[in-house]
């Protein structure tokens, strides 16, 4: 039995099934599990090749198919988790986004676009650079690290210092928003090493 996606690709409501797929790609975005979001993805490919096999847009008296096919590197396919370590000297530009993620022993490293959903653990790292979105930061064991950051939950420190933090206006391309902006609290440093004082970091 067809659903109510693909009875609205049939009968050519395509504005209404096209704000009905994105809606599925943001619900994919926040679900927890694994397994479900997995199978919100697959239905949603299958919704987008059905809407991309319909739609057709005349262009110069010629019939174009409009592109809305998923791929793997699409910025709403969620990866559960991220690992990085032991790089030295290198550059990582992150499309995909990640449910949790650790950047350890990395040195010399430039971390761009970094989008992860919950938490953000960086541990023995020495000068790196690293622009990220997350819901919750950790920073061990690390010395000389410049962040641009979106953060909810704020910034934890443990035995690490010259962290300089800023505040984070876009992310893959897109601006934050001026909501977005009110919720970020990346000038919420909680340094376990030296809770009184402010000398383990800077706040830009």
């Amino acid at each position: 039995m067809k659903d109510k996606i693909e009875i609205e690709i049939e009968n050519n409501n395509l504005e209404t099934a096209k704000k009905a797929i994105t809606d599925l790609e943001k619900s994919a975005i926040i679900e927890k599990s694994e397994y479900l979001r997995t199978k919100l993805l697959e239905k949603i490919n299958r919704y987008k090749n059905l809407y991309s096999a319909k739609i057709s847009i005349k262009t110069n008296n010629l019939e174009q198919k409009e592109c809305f096919s998923f791929s793997s590197n699409d910025l709403f396919a969620v990866h559960d988790y991220l690992e990085y370590f032991d790089f030295t000297n290198q550059s990582f530009l992150f499309e995909k986004i990640y449910n949790k993620g650790e950047i350890n022993n990395c040195k010399a490293c430039i971390f761009e676009d970094l989008e992860i959903l919950e938490s953000l653990v960086i541990d023995n790292c020495n000068n790196c650079t690293i622009k990220c979105k997350t819901k919750q930061l950790r920073i061990r064991n690390s010395i000389n690290i410049k962040i641009e950051l979106f953060t909810e939950a704020g910034v934890s420190l443990e035995n690490s210092s010259q962290i300089t933090v800023k505040e984070l206006l876009s992310i893959k391309g897109k601006q934050i928003t001026e909501n977005e902006k009110k919720m970020n609290n990346f000038y919420k440093i909680n340094d376990f090493s030296c809770p009184f004082k402010t000398q383990n970091y800077n706040i830009l």
